[in-house]
């Protein structure tokens, strides 16, 4: 036995894997239609409740800020795993809902561009973009599901 010494400590073992994040786990259930559809209302919702309710310069309807909230809790459900048997349909039609509503809105809102507060038009370009994520999820979820 050469250049072996038996008294020698044993070699350090590999170090454990990286724990994963805790919502690593949850955001693996959902699809990349979903995510997006859920960013899209994340950002309707959240860009109410600060250009809306804060600043008081950009408001949306309660007909948007109800779909983007109930698309925000069925992602939600998905994503702790809970399901039902019309969940892509509802999603599906929450996403196609609040395109219809954001095409109408940007209709009215460009009649007015001018003038308004800087925080007026970030609550524009919030919204907006939610309901282009929103309407996109939607499209990617039904374009997979079978017919």
């Amino acid at each position: 036995m050469t250049g072996m010494n038996p008294t020698a400590p044993p070699p350090p073992a590999a170090p454990p894997p990286p724990a994963s994040p805790a919502g690593a786990g949850m955001m693996s259930r959902l699809s990349q239609g979903e995510m997006l559809v859920g960013a899209g209302a994340l950002l309707i919702v959240g860009g109410e409740l600060i250009f809306g309710l804060v600043t008081q310069d950009f408001s949306i309807g309660q007909l948007p800020w109800a779909i983007a909230a109930l698309a925000l809790i069925l992602v939600a459900l998905r994503a702790t795993g809970r399901s039902f048997a019309s969940y892509e349909t509802i999603l599906v039609l929450a996403g196609l809902a609040m395109a219809v509503i954001g095409v109408r809105d940007l209709l009215y809102d460009l009649r007015s561009l001018s003038g308004e507060a800087t925080t007026w038009y970030l609550g524009f370009v919030v919204y907006y973009l939610g309901v282009a994520l929103m309407a996109a999820g939607a499209f990617m979820t039904w374009r997979k599901r079978p017919t």
